[in-house]
């Protein structure tokens, strides 16, 4: 790269970073120090990390796949929620590993997943809830917006005034 290339890198990282900083709403006591992150040199037991990614993706499918119910999101949920305490514990404890870390995004997918088909109030396409069973006559676009442990889902039928929101 040519020396102006690096320096547009160098502003445009900092004006990254800067954006970040101000528009982020995040809690730093969730997250460890350098020091903290790179002292864990026990990985979470592989055995225990397949097992979590079974059950997770096995609840996901069957409360939250193509045919669900609003009791069977319910449960979901509810079944979700201390999966997801363990994995945070495993994920503060042990080592990052690529497992453990696909772990943690698995279970916010579930989260998210089960989030937004509760909140979507009709049967479109595949997703079909037996609670719900007519389709809007428009088509609504979501927004999905995480702000710290808040999920914030967002529809509309004009994509556009979706754009505002991000």
């Amino acid at each position: 790269m040519a020396s102006n290339s690096l320096l547009e890198c160098l502003v445009f990282a900092r004006s990254a970073a800067t954006a970040i900083q101000n528009d982020l709403e995040i809690n730093a006591d969730e997250f460890p120090t350098v020091a903290e992150f790179l002292s864990k040199t026990k990985p979470a037991n592989p055995k225990e990390i397949e097992t979590l990614t079974t059950t997770i993706r096995e609840l996901t499918w069957k409360y939250a796949g193509i045919v669900r119910s609003n009791a069977g999101l319910a449960t979901a949920k509810n079944e979700l929620s201390p999966l997801k305490q363990h994995i945070n514990k495993l994920a503060k404890n042990h080592a990052p590993t690529k497992a453990l870390i696909e772990l943690q995004n698995l279970v916010q997918t579930a989260e998210l997943i089960i989030s937004s088909a509760t909140a979507r109030q009709e049967s479109r396409g595949v997703h079909y809830n037996q609670d719900i069973p007519e389709t809007s006559p428009t088509a609504q676009n979501s927004i999905i917006k995480l702000s710290g442990a808040t999920t914030n889902i967002t529809f509309a039928t004009d994509i556009h005034s979706l754009i505002n929101i991000l």
